[in-house]
């Protein structure tokens, strides 16, 4: 949908202290819904790091296509979102509800 034209790779941590750490995901463009869109398990990626609290809450000043509040909701985190576009933020809104919608066989 989307094309390759945005960049491979985008820097999501690093610190003066620590070496960065890679994550590698081949996307799914049919599924796209966003043009910077990451994946759920990304995000499930940084809130499993030793570093975060399971108390935290979590904060997304740029929504997007929801994959942030996807990830917190799996991993039980309060979840705050922002997003200025109405498409996008409909759009996301639709997304989370046919997740949340799915029943786990493992609860």
């Amino acid at each position: 949908m989307y094309g390759r034209s945005f960049s491979e790779i985008e820097m999501a941590w690093t610190s003066f202290s620590d070496s960065a750490r890679i994550f590698k995901y081949s996307p799914n463009d049919s599924l796209r819904i966003h043009p910077t869109q990451k994946p759920v398990i990304l995000y499930e990626w940084q809130l499993t790091l030793p570093f975060v609290m399971r108390e935290w809450k979590i904060l997304d000043t740029h929504l997007g296509s929801g994959s942030s509040r996807i990830a917190a909701y799996n991993l039980g985190f309060d979840f705050v979102g922002c997003e200025i576009d109405g498409d996008y933020f409909k759009a996301q809104e639709e997304r989370f509800k046919a997740h949340t919608a799915q029943t786990s066989l493992f609860i």
